[in-house]
């Protein structure tokens, strides 16, 4: 059990490699300090982001490590 349990950390801490350059490529392109509406498009951008990438690993995970 300590495996799987070593296996979600270390898939989900290699995951955040993606997730980071996308947020770096979205500051460069959207630019939030320039103005609030380029803030609010960020957020809104990364809000996005955050809840489409969690679905993704919980299917991910789901399908690799499936349940005993």
């Amino acid at each position: 059990m300590k495996l799987r349990a070593l296996l979600v950390l270390f898939f989900l801490l290699l995951s955040l490699v993606p997730l980071y350059q996308a947020d770096r490529w979205a500051r460069l392109r959207l630019q939030p300090r320039r103005s609030p509406a380029r803030l609010l498009l960020y957020l809104l951008a990364m809000l996005v982001l955050v809840f489409a990438y969690t679905a993704l690993l919980v299917w991910v995970v789901g399908r690799v490590l499936p349940r005993q």
